[in-house]
């Protein structure tokens, strides 16, 4: 997906879960713009909506998305090489160290697994450390799902992200501060701006959970909120207007 279909995915999720939300939005009552990338109509005044991702300023974390990206693609890439009849396949990894040079070896590791793992038609199986195995269990892997219930094709994808969770409130923060040069020019558009941040598990670099409800950010936004997107959650966060 590109950053247009991920904001509205993410925005979409928001509507669902902002209970809070004083609203009934149709699906012709919201538009998606930018600056702020979404504009809500309603009674009384229009409303902006703007998206943030979070990233961990970490360098080692998203190298490690776009590693676990690779290796699940050459894997497929494997098994379809071998014949292998079409799996869903979702592979954990521990967020060990990274050693570009076995990548494409730990790879075809992962494809012979499935392999020689496949369950029955309309089953799936999880394999994990500690079981004795035809083919070598990456030490970089946590577990494999492998799935043949109502699969048509090959369906493969990193299946969590894991290691250190980055502490929220200052970088939350500093998320937060980045956007506040750039609220004037989204009232320009509507009466008042919200900012939703967002945080994808799924991602070692958006691995950013929110660690307490009861802290006070500073936000000159209306109304802040944090979408968990993995775990289906929304919380609208406590926040005082900057001095």
């Amino acid at each position: 997906m590109n950053k247009r279909d991920i904001e509205a995915q993410h925005f979409e999720q928001f509507l669902a879960l902002a209970t809070d939300v004083e609203l009934v939005v149709g699906k012709d009552s919201f538009t998606h713009t930018d600056k702020p990338d979404f504009l809500i109509t309603t009674p009384d005044g229009v409303i902006g909506v703007e998206h943030r991702q979070l990233f961990k300023p970490d360098k080692i974390m998203a190298s490690f998305d776009n590693y676990a990206a690779y290796v699940v693609a050459e894997a497929q890439k494997h098994s379809e090489n071998l014949g292998m009849i079409p799996v869903m396949v979702r592979i954990g990894f521990t967020g060990k160290a990274i050693n570009k040079m076995n990548r494409d070896s730990i790879a075809s590791s992962i494809a012979e697994l499935v392999k020689d793992q496949l369950p029955e038609k309309g089953d799936f199986v999880i394999i994990t450390h500690g079981l004795n195995y035809k083919f070598e269990f990456p030490q970089i892997v946590d577990e494999i799902l492998i799935s043949r219930q109502h699969v048509k094709k090959h369906n493969w994808a990193v299946g969590n992200a894991v290691g250190p969770v980055k502490d929220s409130p200052d970088f939350m923060q500093e998320a937060i501060n980045k956007k506040k040069p750039k609220l004037d020019s989204y009232l320009n558009k509507c009466k008042q701006c919200w900012l939703l941040l967002v945080a994808d598990f799924m991602k070692q670099a958006q691995a950013v959970k929110l660690t307490s409800n009861n802290h006070v950010f500073t936000s000159p936004f209306e109304r802040t909120y944090f979408l968990n997107c993995t775990q289906n959650t929304l919380s609208r966060l406590n926040t005082k207007p900057p001095k």
